[in-house]
């Protein structure tokens, strides 16, 4: 059975984008990476800090993001200790030791104190030393303070870097007429 003319006409049809739409799109999708690229920054981007001081009698947690700064105080002898804690699936309560990622919690007499805000698998080493850090503290009362810092800044400028730059490079590359 043949093909009617009115069909072969509708296959042979073909609509093309206006250019200057295809540059809109292009533009448009470079500053979605940029965006990206920054907010993935102000996600991960942050500092927390524990400074314990025994002529003060007092231990401060800060948690800084590039968006906010919260401190919290508490007594330098309610500090008895740290863990690592487990991160994973915190729906229900369920942690797994499966996932790899983990966070540094300060044990204190009343309640158990997030040191950093979510888990991560990058820097072990790093929480290994400090947590030996914080637990050598809290069983030397000879030990006049204790500074920790652990700052999630230059991940989150690499990550983010990446994005932004992607999408710099692309709205570049679209405004010069090479996209």
């Amino acid at each position: 059975m043949p093909v009617p003319d009115w069909a072969l006409r509708i296959l042979r049809l073909s609509w093309h984008m206006p250019p200057a739409l295809v540059r809109l799109g292009k533009i448009l999708a470079a500053l979605v990476f940029c965006g990206l690229g920054i907010l993935l920054y102000a996600l991960i981007g942050e500092v927390d800090a524990l400074d314990c001081d025994r002529a003060t009698g007092l231990c401060t947690l800060t948690h800084a993001t590039p968006t906010d700064s919260r401190t919290r105080q508490f007594p330098v002898a309610e500090l008895t200790g740290a863990r690592l804690e487990y991160g994973g699936l915190s729906q229900g309560g369920w942690k797994s030791r499966s996932s790899g990622s983990q966070k540094i919690a300060l044990i204190t007499r009343d309640e158990t104190i997030p040191f950093t805000s979510f888990a991560t698998s990058f820097k072990r080493d790093q929480m290994k030393r400090q947590l030996a850090e914080i637990q050598e503290f809290a069983r030397t009362p000879s030990r006049p303070s204790l500074t920790i810092r652990f700052d999630e800044r230059p991940l989150a400028a690499l990550v983010g870097g990446v994005f932004f730059l992607f999408g710099v490079a692309a709205l570049v590359a679209t405004l010069r007429g090479g996209m």
